[in-house]
């Protein structure tokens, strides 16, 4: 989610056929076939200088994807947008949650463990071709641009055509934890827990770009900091320790694109400077 993609466009074809002939025609009842090609390397900026393999981008909305998602996931859903995000962050920083945690994870559509999505894509999917085929997406490897072919172990190439939609099924555990932890505790509870110094946290995440806003102490948001990391774990992932920042709502962070900071009201009643 970071930076502006490279123009690309791809052409795919049967990975058996180096003439580029057309492919016989199947027999009836046979079920279609689509071997995935290596996705071409188009050189994304990524953050720090790196550049990421980019396939071509296609948007994707499925059944699978609108599940992968609790409302705390605003990417690549239908319906859903970055302004919502931005308003829910309005919402909650009005109410108390005063620390956020700004989570960057290291190189996310590169890390994503294939063994820990896979399991992830068979909770949604049962179909074994559809399985095949996304495993084979996974596999199809990358073609720099010096026509060199590489081995894709893990992640999901950014810009790739199954890319958001998969990116999303992985970092859904982190909607999962924090939604379930959330469901756990009541209205009144979560004023009970206000009481006695305990914190309140809600997550907010767009793609790859969370935030963890915090009703409590810096100490509260350095836990939840550290419980992030723990669940990003067991999909491979990691948060970056450059990046990943605290910051009070007074001193502002930024999300997507948007710097958040809590500005002080003029009195009531006063006139703007100059009039």
């Amino acid at each position: 989610m970071r930076g502006a993609g490279t123009p690309f466009t791809a052409t795919l074809r049967p990975t058996s056929n180096p003439e580029d002939k057309p492919p016989p025609p199947a027999s009836p009842g046979t079920p279609p076939t689509f071997p995935p090609r290596e996705a071409g390397f188009a050189g994304t900026p990524g953050c720090g200088g790196a550049e990421r393999p980019s396939g071509h981008l296609a948007g994707v909305k499925s059944p699978a994807g609108r599940r992968c998602g609790v409302r705390v996931s605003y990417g690549f859903h239908p319906g859903r947008r970055a302004h919502d995000g931005i308003a829910e962050i309005h919402y909650f920083c009005s109410r108390s949650y005063e620390w956020a945690v700004e989570g960057d994870i290291k190189a996310c559509f590169d890390e994503i463990s294939h063994s820990a999505l896979g399991d992830r894509v068979r909770r949604r999917i049962g179909d074994k071709r559809i399985l095949g085929l996304v495993k084979a997406f996974l596999k199809a490897g990358i073609l720099g641009e010096d026509g060199a072919e590489r081995d894709t172990n893990t992640g999901t190439p950014q810009g790739g055509i199954l890319s958001p939609l998969l990116s999303n099924i992985a970092l859904s555990v982190l909607d999962e934890h924090f939604a379930e932890a959330r469901a756990k505790v009541t209205p009144r509870a979560r004023e009970t827990r206000r009481r006695k110094g305990l914190a309140n946290y809600r997550l907010i995440r767009y793609a790859d770009d969370f935030v963890v806003l915090v009703a409590g102490t810096r100490v509260h948001a350095e836990s939840l900091r550290d419980e992030s990391a723990a669940v990003l774990g067991t999909m491979g992932l990691s948060l970056s320790d450059e990046k990943t920042r605290i910051a009070h709502i007074d001193e502002g962070f930024d999300f997507l694109g948007y710097r958040i900071q809590r500005q002080q009201r003029p009195p009531s009643g006063s006139s703007a400077a100059g009039s």
